[in-house]
């Protein structure tokens, strides 16, 4: 037995405000972390032998047990890591709260609000960046009014920050065109983000970008999944994964006891042998019995509020809790194989002996004191070690190259030369060989682009819900869209409107807005262009599937429309080709046809499968 610590300090506290971490002041959970990091440290660093195995102590042989994921539990793990010693880190992790989820969330945040000052300095500080204090404060300080820290950083001449400069800058162009998955992938994988973020937070990040990934996939499952949406589910739940620390190789295991059913180790540590069942839980003003004849519920705020009828039904319930921390003890102690360590912290300023009383540790020291060995260290016991006459560990064995398992090296070819396979839209399939040509309307030629184009996505959204919303309600549910989609051109909020409910209240466009079709339809698929691999992406507009087969249909705002498919710019032809294609791959065997909805004359022009084989004309899909 370790005896348990209560908070220690060692210098008086300095009337001035501090300006650095005080390291006399050290919590009494943190100490026990600390002694125990450092037992653990010596036993591998001196190769300490093993009680009855005859080898040296490992890291992967110990087995640390707490009662709750406390503050003790957190600050064991980080006394590990400060240790230098391998830990998988904990047995659970809360997904949306971990500090790694944090800063990816600050990094969607800065790129949806480049003006979000705040979040970016705390992004600047991730492992993302891992822009220095100084370099943030040296960034920061100097800035002229109304300047934001995103315009401090692009002048920047600091390297940090010209590389965070650079790499925000190129994300948040690609922002319109990423989805949540997409983009996180590409920032943890293909941009290095996951090997910053282990070589801060360690290996346990992998799980939580796993579950962090799967959320991001489950999103764009929704019916209108962005970047930003996806950062408002996150704020808005509470996610945690369990992770499986059975297998031993991963370094010290650290769990709760309850946890740990099941499992054995050759050292195990009762951590938090000093904590005793919570008043909370023992003494509770209500009880609940949901098997009594009809739901029963008793209140009363003590023991005294209690009559004759109730008092045996508390009695009864409070012993189940504590007969259930006493079995703890049993399932903790029993883990371990080969050396059983026990200690705790203590409140400070408390008595230690009122707090001891009827926990784990009084009973293991009441039972074992008259048979152990009291260990002093400047006349102060350190440790109880039972039994008192025990037999030395036999020596460890020097393992040999001979002896080592595995000990020829393992040879592997080197891998061939990365190849980027470049991705390509569709509506630019075609710009390697020749510069695209649109037909733009009047208006767009001069109304701002940004505004058009948000003005494009206003009328898409339009038309992709209010298929979904009863006709009566469309007069109410469109001014409000309108109001979200544009809040800074009202003007043009009653020719929107107008035009989307035009195009829904065609008879001949009914088809394609009922049931039958399906609005943005996103894929991503490999093919070939003349013989070189690529990656086609984009969006479908509509995809109507019915008994004739499967019709792709994009929209376009041209003024100016051709007056037959032939004068359809070649672009369109090749885009519309290209989506004829993968509406092949995704549906065989049906005959599939494409056309352009002109929202201008809201008329549909259907192109022959002639014109698109032409259009597309060395792409084939993989």
């Amino acid at each position: 037995l370790w005896p348990p610590v209560q908070q220690l300090v060692d210098a008086p506290i300095s009337s001035e405000w501090p300006i650095s971490q005080l390291e006399t002041e050290r919590t009494a959970p943190r100490q026990v972390a600390e002694r125990i990091a450092r037992e653990i440290k010596s036993w591998v660093s001196t190769g300490r032998p093993l009680t009855g195995r005859g080898r040296a102590v490992d890291a992967d042989d110990v087995l640390i047990l707490v009662q709750t994921r406390g503050v003790l539990f957190h600050e064991i793990i980080r006394a590990l890591r400060d240790a230098q010693l391998p830990t998988p880190g904990a047995d659970r992790l809360d997904v949306t709260g971990h500090i790694g989820v944090m800063d990816l969330i600050a990094l969607c945040d800065v790129l949806l609000n480049p003006a979000d000052d705040l979040q970016l300095a705390a992004l600047l500080r991730s492992p993302l960046f891992d822009v220095s204090e100084d370099d943030l404060f040296a960034l920061a300080q100097p800035r002229s009014r109304g300047e934001t820290l995103w315009q401090a950083l692009g002048r920047s001449a600091e390297p940090h920050c010209q590389d965070a400069s650079e790499r925000l800058g190129r994300w948040h162009k690609a922002l319109d065109f990423e989805r949540p998955f997409e983009f996180l992938a590409q920032v943890l994988y293909a941009e290095g983000g996951l090997k910053r973020f282990h070589a801060r937070l360690g290996y346990e990040v992998d799980d939580v970008f796993a579950e962090l990934l799967t959320l991001a996939l489950d999103h764009e499952q929704s019916t209108q999944p962005s970047l930003q949406g996806f950062v408002t589910e996150l704020r808005a739940r509470s996610v945690s994964v369990k992770r499986e620390l059975a297998e031993s190789g991963s370094g010290v295991r650290v769990m709760t006891v309850h946890g740990a059913k099941g499992l054995e180790a050759p050292i195990v540590i009762l951590a938090d042998a000093s904590r005793k069942p919570s008043p909370q839980k023992i003494g509770k003003p209500v009880y609940l019995l949901a098997d009594h004849p009809g739901p029963l519920l008793i209140h009363a705020a003590s023991s005294k509020h209690h009559g004759a009828q109730t008092l045996p039904i508390k009695q009864q319930s409070d012993g189940n809790l504590g007969a259930e921390y006493w079995r703890l003890l049993y399932v903790g102690m029993t883990r371990a194989e080969d050396e059983l360590y026990v200690t705790g912290a203590l409140t400070p300023g408390a008595d230690a002996s009122k707090q001891l009383a009827g926990s784990w540790y009084e009973a293991v020291e009441t039972a074992l004191r008259p048979h152990a060995e009291s260990v002093l260290t400047e006349d102060v016991e350190t440790a109880l070690i039972y039994p008192r006459d025990r037999t030395a560990p036999a020596p460890a064995r020097q393992v040999t190259a001979s002896t080592m398992i595995g000990a020829t090296p393992l040879v592997l070819d080197p891998l061939p030369a990365y190849v980027a396979v470049p991705i390509v839209a569709p509506s630019s399939a075609r710009a390697h060989v020749a510069p695209i040509i649109a037909l733009d309307s009047l208006a767009e030629q001069v109304r701002d682009a940004d505004a058009a184009r948000r003005q494009g996505i206003a009328l898409h959204a339009l038309l992709q819900h209010l298929g979904k919303v009863d006709r009566g309600l469309w007069a109410n549910v469109v001014p409000k869209a309108l109001d979200a989609l544009l809040p800074n051109t009202p003007e043009e909020h009653q020719r929107l409107a107008d035009k989307a409910l035009s195009i829904l209240g065609r008879p001949e466009l009914a088809g394609i807005f009922g049931a039958n079709g399906r609005a943005e339809l996103p894929f991503l698929v490999e093919a070939l262009r003349d013989g070189t691999p690529i990656r086609l992406t984009g969006r479908i507009d509509r995809l109507v599937i019915d008994d004739s087969g499967v019709l792709v249909v994009d929209y376009k705002s041209d003024a100016q429309v051709p007056a037959g498919p032939e004068g359809v710019p070649p672009a369109y032809r090749t885009q519309l080709g290209l989506y004829a294609l993968v509406a092949g791959q995704l549906f065989p065997g049906r005959p599939v046809r494409a056309a352009i909805l002109w929202t201008g004359l809201e008329s549909l022009m259907n192109l022959p499968s002639d014109l698109l084989a032409a259009a597309t004309k060395g792409f084939t899909m993989r």
